[in-house]
């Protein structure tokens, strides 16, 4: 007996020591390319390369100027968000926290974060992965993070379908036992596009994991600077000349752009003296805006040239004039930074050119359709050149954008061919929303096929949508038990419309767990009409306080509005959640303000929009509230509308309404014909 058992003890701490000596490799692997040694990070107070935290180069010091000053970086002008900023950062410190400064090329965002880590966290450890996997591979391989600083300067490259999960970001999150400070920048356009949904439910929209991500952060705007700061920064010029002569320019730009020689960098492409260099820049321009990433293939970048080149450009044109435009828009601006810049992947050759965000940032704004008059032949190009799936993705996202669906198929049809899942995804939804279902789901299903967890969830509810319930019952299934929070959420879904509530709870609850926020309302509306309202106000509780879901808000503020303590945390709620246009909102809202004043306009606002977006709780809400001002006419047409609807109870209460005002007209024969619908309704034991 006792010989198995301590064989399968040895053998448990063999795994495990093996598993040990596994996660060490993985992590010393993985800080090689975060910039520790061995087994350590920098600390932040020892990393003060801007160029390795991403700030733009400025304008060059005057060399009379005393060495006390640093060359690279101007004195710093504090902005008006520092003081919120560094409080934020400080009482997180103990906990841990995600910080995201959202503001344009060359605004100050990620000088401004660089003071703040510096500021209140300089004995934190630093950590700088340089994509997604890097930061993964940490995580999984069970790296103490705690008292780390993890930046992700730019965090568009880190997000999207197969990049950082929004797992990973709550693990770090919620491990309070080891408090890490996540701190990002973005630009707004790309904050946008990525909480912009690509689908009509939040469960098929490959957006959900990025929006999810963002949802967790507390954002910080940041933009040019206010008078405040302006009057900080006349101090500041005393010292640092580079300060002084941005501020004699006057108002026309922003201090931070004129700093990083924004309009120098505008100047050089709009009026530079060079014809084909300024012709170079905007073929790089053209490249970026067509979904190439940064790096820009040397023979793409002179194809795109000669594509954009008129008659008279080419008759012009000598052998060298690509080396020659090059050179010259390679050349920084005032010692800051150029307009192109060279890239490469071995020593001794350029194979790619990246170009100043600034000039790309400046093309978005002042042609923000540019992408719509790209000609075709520039679209094949970039098209044609591209074999890197990310890369195709890419042009996907801008062709389709830009509304040439043709070359938006062929990019996505590529890299699904490639094999590509994210790319299947895209493809999928993009052909179901062109009216081609049948070629969508046979793409998602052949995600599907080959075991993607996700095309499994994605084909699930693309089946349930077409009353193929078996099949969608499947695949959800097949999902879930890999660990899919979406389909564990969808197959509670299927199982409700089955009846199978028991199930149906148990599938959701896992879903919930797993942190899906959509799950989590749904949790709580089931337990909050099984009549146990204090999970169900948890639940609620939990999708707003890590979604930041509006129906999430009214959800809460409905289970809040029955308690005195509460009712003032529930007005906010509801009142938010109106605002937002959140149906359940502008009911929950419109009763409450009708309980304290049936006479309030406000309350007859909410709920007529409620009644007009076809929400039969604000029929009855404003059918009540016009009955108790005597105006019985509209009152009975609302309780009319609302007898219509699926859910039992809204009738039983609305026909119950109805028969009252009715018997109080002296209608009996009327009120009787309802009596009677509601006899049957009732012995009929009609679906909730």
């Amino acid at each position: 007996m006792f010989t198995p058992l301590l064989q399968s003890g040895v053998d448990r701490l063999k795994s495990r020591s093996e598993k040990i000596n596994a996660d060490e490799d993985a992590q010393i692997e993985t800080l090689r390319g975060l910039g520790g040694e061995n087994r350590s990070l920098p600390l932040v107070s020892e990393i003060n390369n801007r160029a390795l935290f991403g700030i733009h180069p400025a304008i060059p010091l005057p060399a009379e100027e005393a060495s006390s000053i640093s060359p690279e970086l101007p004195i710093y002008v504090p902005r008006d968000i520092d003081a919120d900023l560094h409080t934020g950062i400080r009482s997180k410190s103990e906990i841990g926290g995600f910080f995201l400064l959202v503001g344009r090329a060359a605004s100050g965002k990620t000088r401004c974060a660089y003071e703040a880590i510096n500021a209140v966290l300089p004995e934190w450890r630093l950590c700088m992965p340089a994509d997604a996997k890097a930061l993964s591979s940490l995580v999984t391989s069970e790296f103490d993070l705690s008292h780390t600083v993890v930046w992700l300067d730019e965090i568009q490259k880190f997000l999207g379908p197969e990049q950082l999960q929004a797992e990973v970001i709550r693990g770090i999150l919620m491990n309070r036992n080891a408090p890490t400070i996540l701190i990002g920048t973005i630009w707004p356009e790309n904050y946008n596009h990525l909480r912009a949904p690509l689908a009509e439910t939040e469960e098929e929209d490959p957006n959900r994991n990025a929006r999810d991500i963002l949802n967790l952060a507390s954002r910080f705007d940041i933009s040019t600077f206010s008078f405040k700061e302006l009057d900080r920064a006349r101090q500041i010029a005393e010292i640092d000349p580079r300060i002084a002569e941005v501020i004699h320019r006057g108002p026309s730009a922003s201090v931070t752009e004129l700093l990083a020689a924004a309009p120098e960098l505008i100047h050089r492409w709009i009026q530079g003296e060079n014809e084909f260099g300024r012709l170079l820049i905007t073929a790089a321009v053209s490249a970026r805006a067509c979904g190439i990433g940064e790096e820009i293939p040397v023979g793409t970048l002179r194809d795109i040239a000669v594509a954009l080149m008129n008659g008279r450009l080419r008759a012009m044109a000598s052998d060298s004039w690509f080396e020659e435009a090059v050179h010259w828009a390679s050349r920084p601006v005032r010692g800051a930074s150029s307009p192109l810049a060279p890239h490469s992947k071995i020593i001794g050759a350029v194979d790619s050119y990246t170009v100043s965000d600034v000039l790309t940032q400046y093309a978005n704004e002042s042609a923000p359709q540019r992408t719509r008059s790209v000609s075709d032949e520039i679209w094949e190009i970039t098209l044609r050149d591209t074999n890197h799936t990310s890369t195709l993705i890419s042009i996907f996202t801008a062709a389709e954008a830009a509304g040439n669906t043709s070359i938006a198929e062929r990019a996505a049809t590529r890299a699904a061919e490639a094999g590509s899942n994210h790319a299947i995804w895209l493809l999928s939804l993009f052909l179901e929303k062109l009216g081609r279902n049948e070629e969508a789901l046979a793409w998602i299903l052949r995600g599907a096929e080959r075991r993607d967890v996700t095309s499994m969830a994605l084909a699930g509810l693309q089946l349930f949508k077409t009353d193929r319930r078996e099949e969608s019952e499947y695949w959800l299934r097949q999902a879930a038990a890999a660990g899919d929070a979406n389909a564990m959420g969808g197959l509670g879904v299927v199982l409700m419309q089955r009846n199978q509530f028991e199930e149906a709870l148990v599938w959701t609850r896992r879903s919930a767990e797993k942190g899906s926020f959509v799950s989590m309302e749904v949790l709580g509306d089931l337990l909050a009409q099984r009549g146990e309202r204090g999970e169900a106000t948890e639940w609620f509780r939990r999708a707003v306080q890590h979604g930041n879901r509006i129906s999430a808000q009214a959800h809460l503020g409905i289970q809040l509005m029955g308690d005195e303590e509460t009712l003032e945390e529930a007005e906010g709620l509801l009142r938010r959640a109106a605002e937002a246009g959140e149906v359940r909102g502008m009911v929950g809202y419109g009763m409450l303000l009708s309980q304290r004043d049936h006479e309030s306009a406000e309350a007859r606002h909410f709920l007529t929009l409620a009644v007009e977006a076809g929400d039969e709780h604000g029929m009855m809400a404003l059918g009540i509230l016009h009955a108790e001002r005597g105006e019985t006419s509209n009152a009975i047409h609302l309780y009319e509308r609302a007898s219509q609807s699926n859910q039992k109870a809204v009738r039983n209460l609305a026909i119950g309404e109805l028969m009252k005002l009715l018997r109080a007209q002296g209608r009996d024969e009327e009120a009787a014909r309802w009596e009677l619908q509601l006899d049957a309704l009732n012995g009929a034991g009609a679906d909730e």
